[in-house]
């Protein structure tokens, strides 16, 4: 008689289970979305152009259809990826860091949807520097950057996306999971990163910030690792 997947074979008087746990397919598609999403960010952020006022991105995107097209919707999807990944680290936070992750959780969402909704601006400038009217354009861009709806977004996204990961990840930390530098880690990567924009010009600012985005996406690894182990740790 064959013996079943869930009993378990006594060898020389200890108990050992005849086959390991099942692999939760759902948790490792869960934390491969989450480096992937960072992965897809850090490509996002490569082909990205400097920004600034209409007139500047306006200029700044004129003939780039591709480029402009690729770094979005690669930070649309990056966005899109962190938010089920991040979810997954919470779902596996238990004790002291479950509210902590709870807070932490809803906030990634909060800068997940509002990145990606704010990343898809960059498709309509791109659109607007096929407009033979240039005014009428830059005008445009002006009222869309002032919008009511922009204007409430922006906020929400910021805090989401800046704040949720650290606090997933010192839930994951207060839990035990994680070593103890890790949420500091991921708290300065993703802080940091506007601010590289503003420092030595567009050179030192963009060399800063794929350093940042470099850790963010080793940090994230870590993450993904830790959480993988503790919950399938016989895997």
């Amino acid at each position: 008689m064959s013996v079943p997947a869930s009993t378990s074979t006594t060898v020389s008087g200890s108990t050992e289970p005849a086959t390991r746990p099942p692999v939760d397919h759902r948790t490792r598609a869960g934390l491969t979305a989450l480096v992937g999403g960072a992965v897809l960010l850090a490509l996002s952020r490569l082909l990205t152009t400097e920004g600034g006022s209409p007139a500047d991105r306006l200029h700044q995107m004129n003939g780039q259809d591709v480029r402009v097209t690729a770094s979005a919707l690669l930070a649309i999807a990056g966005f899109a990826a962190l938010v089920p990944g991040f979810l997954t680290v919470v779902a596996t936070v238990r004790g002291r860091g479950g509210v902590l992750a709870t807070i932490g959780g809803a906030l990634v969402v909060l800068g997940g949807v509002g990145f990606g909704v704010l990343s898809s601006i960059d498709l309509s400038t791109l659109a607007a520097t096929h407009v033979d009217s240039g005014q009428a354009m830059r005008d445009y861009l002006h009222q869309l950057d002032v919008s009511p709806g922009v204007l409430v977004v922006t906020p929400f996204a910021v805090i989401g996306y800046l704040i949720g990961p650290f606090l997933v990840t010192l839930a994951a930390r207060r839990a035990g999971v994680v070593p103890p530098w890790l949420p500091w880690t991921v708290l300065a990567s993703l802080v940091l990163q506007p601010v590289a924009a503003g420092i030595g010009g567009p050179v030192v600012a963009h060399t800063v910030d794929s350093v940042l985005q470099l850790v963010l996406i080793g940090s994230l690894c870590v993450l993904a690792q830790r959480i993988s182990a503790c919950v399938h740790p016989s895997a």
